[in-house]
């Protein structure tokens, strides 16, 4: 209900973090993204920032995609009582081919800067 006042900028159809968001709310029984006031549908997490920072609203967002914004106060998160959201992500690779020093370095980046590391 809190969420339902704001003004709220979301990601396009069809994206991760929109269908992370729209899960959420139909399993917690919660409004429907059709409930919420939509003052924009944008294509990728940077416009949804600048949208932000332009005052046309608030969204929810991935830590990884505000983490200059939050470190620099440029934007603020803000704690929505309740909402606790988690999102997977998988690293793949070919074993039979051994890893360019790219892609190996990507890698190594990867699994030190994800806080559940699971490597099999």
């Amino acid at each position: 209900e809190e969420l339902s006042k704001e003004p709220f900028i979301l990601r396009e159809k069809g994206s991760g973090t929109l269908k992370i968001m729209e899960n959420y709310l139909q399993s917690h029984e919660l409004a429907s993204i059709e409930s919420l006031n939509i003052v924009a549908r944008l294509g990728s997490s940077t416009a949804v920032k600048e949208g932000i920072k332009a005052g046309l609203g608030v969204s929810i967002l991935s830590s990884r995609a505000l983490e200059t914004e939050l470190k620099t106060g440029i934007l603020k998160a803000l704690k929505v009582n309740g909402l606790d959201m988690k999102r997977k992500f998988y690293l793949m690779k070919d074993s039979k081919r051994t890893a360019s020093p790219l892609c190996q370095a990507i890698s190594d980046f990867l699994l030190t800067t994800s806080s559940n590391q699971k490597i099999s």
